[in-house]
C-alpha cells in the first residue's frame, strides 16, 4: 500500500491595485469582503463608495487604517475616495487599478458604458 504526504501552502498572488465600488444599500459588507480577500493576497484596495453614504465610508476607513498601522502595515493599503459616477468612472478606466470589482446595477444606473462587473487588467 503507497502512502503519500502531501502539503499545501498557500501563497499569495498580489495583482497590485485593486478598486472595490460599493451601492448606497450595502456598502460597509460588501467592502469588507473584497478587502479582506484583497489584503489577504498582497494587494492595495481602493474603496469608491455611493455618493449617498461618505460618512460610513470615512468611518470605516479610519478604523481599518487604525488596525493596519498598530500591526505595521501601511495605513495606505486601504484607500478612500468619494465622490460621483465619474469619480467611480475615472477609477474603473484607470490603467493603475490592476483589478476593479463593483455591481453591475451601479453601471447600469450611472450610462457610463463600462461592460464588466469584475476588469482585470
Amino acid at each position: 500500500m503507497l502512502t503519500y504526504e502531501l502539503l499545501l501552502y498557500p501563497a499569495a498572488n498580489p495583482l497590485g491595485v485593486v478598486s472595490v465600488l460599493t451601492a448606497f444599500n450595502f456598502p460597509v459588507a460588501v467592502y469588507g469582503w473584497n478587502f479582506a480577500l484583497s489584503l489577504a493576497a498582497g494587494n492595495a484596495t481602493i474603496w469608491k463608495p455611493s455618493e449617498t453614504t461618505p460618512l460610513c465610508a470615512v468611518a470605516v476607513t479610519k478604523i481599518i487604517t487604525q488596525v493596519l498601522e498598530k500591526n505595521g502595515v501601511p495605513g495606505a493599503v486601504s484607500a478612500l475616495v468619494t465622490g460621483d459616477k465619474y469619480t467611480g468612472a475615472a477609477i474603473t478606466e484607470s490603467k493603475d487599478v490592476d483589478l476593479g470589482q463593483y455591481l453591475d446595477a451601479l453601471l447600469r444606473n450611472s450610462n457610463l458604458n463600462l461592460d464588466s462587473s469584475l476588469i482585470h487588467r
